[in-house]
């Protein structure tokens, strides 16, 4: 499974924009890192650099994570469109609709900030606790729906499935 991260959008989603920026991409890098170290998906976290940005896109590789910065002029959303056509498996984490949906028209799972945040969450108190214990896992993590128990729709179910492996 290949996870593409739009950096600002998370950051901004998670903890506003304003203050340190270097910090707040930092911490995001590493928690990515962790996160890959754990579940061993292909990660790949996209940031802005259309306004002040260089000539090219760059691309580093940090602890397993790929960290892309877009070139002068192209926005990292394009760069996510972009990636998120190359492949099967691919979940696209982005709180900005226009994204979302053209991932979601191009086979890929489209995930808001806050539900892969809330994703990060439960590995974190997973790791913590090291318990080991699938059962403790998802008691804690519970996506069991209560109430009717109609069929989802085809693309919901897709999205769960994908979920449900990270």
């Amino acid at each position: 499974m290949h996870i593409i991260v739009d950096g600002y959008n998370f950051i901004g989603r998670q903890s506003g924009l304003i203050g340190d920026l270097e910090a707040k991409r930092e911490a995001l890098i590493n928690l990515l890192c962790e996160y890959r170290a754990l579940k061993r998906h292909n990660v790949t976290v996209v940031f802005d650099g259309w306004q002040n940005g260089m000539p090219d896109e760059s691309i580093n590789v940090i602890r397993g994570v790929n960290v892309i910065y877009s070139r002068l002029g192209e926005k990292a959303d394009d760069v996510i469109k972009r990636l998120s056509v190359k492949g099967q498996n691919i979940v696209v984490v982005s709180s900005d609709r226009e994204v979302s949906s053209y991932a979601v028209n191009r086979g890929a799972v489209a995930l808001s900030c806050s539900e892969f945040e809330k994703k990060l969450t439960e590995l974190a108190y997973y790791k913590q606790n090291d318990k080991g214990e699938e059962e403790d896992y998802t008691s804690f993590a519970s996506t069991k729906k209560k109430g009717n128990p109609r069929r989802l729709s085809k693309e919901e179910r897709r999205k769960r499935a994908r979920i449900s492996k990270m």
